[in-house]
């Protein structure tokens, strides 16, 4: 992740510079949710499945700097640009050899020099958009180590355990409602 967050420095992302993600249920989907937290640019999860016009009128409301696409979402991205302006969107394409088009390569492994603030935001949570298009609800850094801590206290889990917990991609439920998965990797 470190790696990935010191590769989208060396693009030009800056701390709250909007990185629009097309990736669907994959590990790279966390990695640069947790990249852009770790320079404290804003993640903005699109649903992979939208289609042009949905994605370019997401994507002209929010006029992130930066959009990361996996292979196949490349094409619906084309048809929407021919429908809104979105030359301000510098396009990044997901790479089936995971080294996001080579940005992780030479990169370093140290925690980036950012200066993150719990304040600074996070992500952007969208809604199923069911009466209209899509909207955004902004969350905090310290809203999502909240929501880490509730999700802890909620399934009891105590300090030696260890567990992954995150919003899933909230585009993938129905009715786009907000869930909350944790695994426990370790039992107790």
């Amino acid at each position: 992740m470190n790696q990935l967050a010191h590769g989208l420095l060396a693009l030009g992302v800056r701390k709250g510079d909007g990185v629009a993600l097309s990736v669907g249920n994959r590990i790279e989907h966390l990695e640069i949710i947790f990249a852009t937290a770790k320079i404290g640019a804003l993640a903005i999860p699109l649903d992979v499945k939208w289609k042009a016009l949905e994605l370019a009128s997401v994507v002209s409301a929010f006029e992130p700097r930066f959009i990361i696409l996996q292979e196949d979402c490349a094409g619906e991205f084309a048809r929407a640009k021919e429908l809104k302006d979105l030359g301000f969107l510098k396009p990044l394409s997901l790479s089936s050899d995971r080294t996001y088009g080579g940005l992780l390569t030479g990169q370093s492994s140290d925690e980036p020099d950012v200066d993150v603030s719990e304040d600074d935001p996070f992500a952007v949570m969208l809604t199923s958009g069911t009466t209209g298009f899509p909207k955004g609800c902004l969350t905090t850094q310290r809203t999502f180590v909240f929501h880490c801590i509730n999700n802890a206290i909620e399934k009891g889990l105590g300090a030696h355990d260890i567990a992954i917990s995150f919003i899933a991609d909230l585009l993938s439920t129905p009715g786009g409602r907000l869930r909350s998965e944790s695994f426990t990797l370790a039992a107790r």
